[in-house]
């Protein structure tokens, strides 16, 4: 979500976390990047799916954060069938667009069911 400063916060619980770069400065909306969904971590860290609008295709990269909200980490950008199954399942959504969240059912595409 978006704060009243103007940055990205999450959601901790007890209330709301602004995201940090890992200079610790906000976290900020712009105009080719959209934060998706977040997930708190077992450690008390948060995962946040973000994709950024490309000329040819969007693109999704997923960024790590630690319990204060500073950015420690990033992936790589999402390129697999592996990459999309295991954030899709973390984030209980559909990234990809192919009407499955995670692996498709029996190695079934979406187009071949009845």
């Amino acid at each position: 979500s978006s704060a009243t400063t103007g940055g990205y916060t999450v959601n901790a619980g007890d209330g709301e976390i602004d995201l940090l770069s890992s200079r610790g400065r906000l976290w900020e909306p712009s105009r080719r990047t959209d934060l998706v969904a977040a997930e708190q971590d077992t450690d008390g860290g948060f995962t946040v799916l973000s994709t950024y609008a490309h000329r040819r295709a969007d693109r999704d990269i997923v960024y790590n954060f630690d319990e204060d909200g500073r950015m420690e980490g990033r992936s790589e950008w999402l390129r697999s069938d592996d990459d999309y199954e295991y954030y899709e399942q973390l984030f209980d959504r559909d990234i990809d667009g192919d009407t499955f969240i995670g692996p498709p059912i029996n190695g079934i595409m979406a187009d071949e069911l009845i």
